[in-house]
């Protein structure tokens, strides 16, 4: 009798006993997660366009995007306030949410990681018209500023802009309230009510599309982070394989887009219905968070880089919430400990050339 001949039959009925035992690779349970956002469509258009192309699935994971509760700007720091509480309380595992929300709980002693940037611009702007003699900040000297929202994210803005030019408001420059209309707004300038105006990058975009023409005067303060991923610390060291897969289907959907911005408007036109039933401000809308969200560095071949920490904005963001009589912040908080990059190389580890070539054949 051959004992090695019995040995290697039992070996091999015993694993094949195995296999048919396992279950198939399509039926093995891959990991459902959340990606909470502070706001609705278009101005997260990337989480929604990933899940659509099926970039989460091709990372393994399943992802259910879960829409905030407000559309528009003047509202989502807010919603991301709320956001940031329940990503804290453990209630919400990855969020998406505005840096101007993480910066006051994280000097009160929460843990907060900021691992992927989103919106590389500020939401915010103060601007002049094009046939303007005012050519710096300094300019508006003895001259009157309109913005839309006094109690909103835009006032500590522009307040901030003023004071790097050592302009005080209310003794320099005198700030007013505006209704934020296209119309009212051009009618404020066109009236010498206002020689500038700040506002909201989505009230500026109505005020363009409405003929106007302009230029900013915010200089550097227009490269802040405005909104992107975050998570807790301890989520951040436990789950940095999970968060790849999260955030690289982000920046491949915002590579999608800025090569075919009209594909990527017809697939949120599906999505997000009500953000286009007038149809032109719809793509003007998502036009507006295309240039939000194209990224201002790019690696040695010339590829953008997605996601990138943004260190000093994030210190100018910092400077501006700790301004004025009632500052936001509390404290100066170490931002290195907040906003990371430590998962950016990683992110961006994907095929692009063939992101590109299904965004330019791309039918809605």
């Amino acid at each position: 009798m051959h004992h090695g001949g019995l040995v290697a039959g039992a070996a091999c009925v015993s694993l094949l006993a195995a296999v048919l035992a396992s279950p198939p690779a399509a039926a093995r349970a891959i990991e459902s997660v959340q990606l909470q956002l502070a706001v609705q469509g278009v101005a997260a258009y990337p989480a929604y366009i990933a899940r659509h192309l099926g970039y989460f699935d091709e990372e393994g994971i399943e992802v259910e995007v879960v829409s905030g509760t407000c559309h528009h700007v003047p509202h989502v720091c807010r919603a991301s306030t709320k956001l940031v509480q329940q990503v804290s309380a453990g209630k919400v595992l990855i969020g998406w949410g505005v840096p101007a929300a993480i910066l006051p709980p994280v000097a009160r002693g929460e843990q907060l990681k900021f691992f992927y940037t989103y919106g590389v611009k500020s939401f915010f702007d103060l601007v002049v018209p094009d046939d303007s003699p005012i050519s710096t900040v300094a300019g508006l000297r003895g001259k009157t500023v309109g913005i839309t929202d006094l109690g909103y994210g835009e006032l500590p803005f522009v307040r901030a802009v003023l004071g790097a030019a050592k302009l005080r408001p209310d003794d320099s420059v005198t700030i007013v309230g505006i209704d934020a209309q296209a119309p009212s707004m051009l009618a404020s300038l066109r009236e010498g009510r206002v020689q500038a105006l700040g506002g909201s990058v989505e009230e500026l975009g109505l005020l363009h599309r409405a003929g106007f023409k302009g230029r900013s005067l915010s200089g550097g303060y227009r490269a802040l982070p405005s909104s992107g991923i975050f998570v807790t610390e301890r989520t951040f060291n436990d789950r940095r394989d999970l968060l790849v897969k999260v955030a690289r289907p982000v920046a491949r959907a915002t590579l999608f887009a800025l090569t075919n911005p009209d594909a990527a408007t017809a697939i949120m036109a599906q999505l997000v219905p009500r953000q286009f039933v007038n149809v032109e401000a719809g793509r003007a809308l998502f036009q507006t968070y295309l240039e939000l969200s194209t990224p201002q560095r790019s690696d040695s071949r010339g590829e953008l880089v997605f996601g990138h920490a943004m260190t000093e904005g994030w210190e100018r963001l910092q400077s501006i919430l700790l301004a004025g009589a009632q500052p936001v912040l509390e404290k100066r908080v170490d931002i290195t400990a907040i906003v990371t990059g430590e998962l950016v190389t990683e992110i961006n580890r994907f095929d692009r050339e063939t992101v590109r070539r299904r965004a330019r054949a791309f039918k809605p």
